[in-house]
């Protein structure tokens, strides 16, 4: 690859790589896109859901400890639709 992978790029290789089963590729996407970018608390979540997936309950434990430790928060996903008429 010419440049360096971006947030973009590891993030569709997670997506990627959840969707065909590849879990360890996908841990590696996950921890890539937690160090580039550490306040997204979205990466975070991820990540211990990746792990809680493949039965290591103690990592996903551990991701979900360093965010309420780290005072990160998630914030609720809220939507509208406006009726015309």
């Amino acid at each position: 690859m010419p440049f360096a992978p971006n947030p973009v790029i590891w993030g569709s290789l997670l997506h990627a790589s959840r969707t065909r089963g590849e879990s360890s590729f996908g841990e590696l996407a996950a921890r890539r896109l937690v160090e580039l970018e550490p306040t997204n608390v979205a990466h975070h979540v991820v990540l211990a859901n990746l792990y809680a997936e493949m039965g290591r309950w103690r990592e996903a434990e551990e991701v979900r400890r360093l965010v309420k430790e780290g005072g990160l928060r998630k914030d609720a996903g809220w939507s509208f639709a406006e009726r015309v008429g």
